[in-house]
């Protein structure tokens, strides 16, 4: 038996009974691959960014982009700090100048969860002495299924 390697990137990962997010950028928090189950097809299907989504390169599936006073900012460009909520909710803060932003990625389960899903949940809080103008997308490429 040959052992299978580690992966080349630290994922951060979450899901429930029906959905899985199990390639979430550590340094970005990008979401680059997302794993359903489907019953007609009685199989799972993972879409992705990329078709070498595992290697952590190539564009996401879904990425968290932020504009501030009009001008892109990658979202960790400060870095990022990465820990587990109840075990199980990938959350992250990070820094851009003033602006503290906390990442929560999640897909709710539960006996009053009937439909799958996630959340990509971003708060925003200033901690300068000026204003900010700040603007959040979520941009991303579907370039991989199987």
């Amino acid at each position: 038996m040959s052992p299978i390697p580690p992966p080349g990137v630290s994922w951060q990962f979450t899901g429930n009974h029906w959905l899985t997010l199990p390639c979430i950028h550590p340094v970005d928090g990008a979401l680059h691959a997302v794993g359903v189950l489907h019953r007609g097809a009685r199989a799972a299907v993972e879409f992705a960014g990329c078709r070498d989504f595992t290697a952590g390169t190539g564009p996401g599936l879904l990425t968290p982009r932020v504009r501030v006073n009009g001008v892109e900012r990658r979202l960790a460009e400060a870095g990022i700090a990465w820990e587990r909520a109840l075990a199980w909710l990938p959350t992250f803060t990070t820094r851009v100048d003033e602006l503290v932003l906390r990442g929560t990625v999640f897909a709710p389960f539960g006996r009053d969860a009937d439909m799958a899903g996630a959340v990509y949940a971003l708060t925003i809080e200033n901690r300068g002495s000026k204003g900010a103008t700040v603007e959040v997308a979520m941009d991303g490429l579907l370039g991989h299924r199987k």
